[in-house]
């Protein structure tokens, strides 16, 4: 499987007109820290929250499957 960086799902959610408030929602985490992986400002994230940033960025804009 193909994984973006939380940051690029995030981007990917952001022009598909998702707010960073929604974006949380569904990651389970703060606002805070989708704006932090937005920016740049962290980089770490866990894997359950990098998993649902890319089941939701993929809902809106799928990777091509290479193998």
């Amino acid at each position: 499987m193909n994984f973006r960086t939380a940051q690029q799902a995030i981007e990917v959610l952001v022009q598909a007109d998702y707010t960073q408030a929604a974006i949380a929602k569904y990651a389970e985490v703060g606002q805070p820290t989708i704006s932090r992986l937005f920016t740049g400002l962290q980089a770490d994230v866990r894997g359950a929250v990098l998993v649902k940033l890319n089941e939701l960025a993929n809902s809106v804009a799928p990777l091509d499957q290479q193998t």
